[in-house]
């Protein structure tokens, strides 16, 4: 992500905005960076990371790992080419 660098912005949500990233091998991921909301953050993260987890399907991206240390509230996502699924639909 570059430390989080306007550049490798991908996306901007309400809740969370996501970067490209890569990991010391080459892999090319997303990192979705948690908006800080002092009431829900840890309970937005505990949620997504349950359920997205669980799900094992060809069509749907992997969670490869999460993170909440010093109110940073990460999640590390497969990279998928071609934008978002929202853009793709509308």
């Amino acid at each position: 992500t570059k430390n989080f660098s306007p550049a490798n912005k991908i996306g901007d949500g309400s809740s969370a905005s996501v970067y490209k990233g890569m990991l010391p091998n080459g892999m090319t991921i997303a990192v979705k960076q948690l908006h800080n909301k002092p009431d829900q953050g840890k309970l937005d993260i505990s949620n997504e990371v349950q359920i997205v987890s669980t799900l094992r399907h060809p069509n749907v991206i992997r969670l490869f790992g999460h993170c909440t240390e010093n109110d940073q509230q990460l999640l590390v996502y497969e990279y998928m080419e071609n934008g978002s699924l929202n853009k793709a639909l509308f």
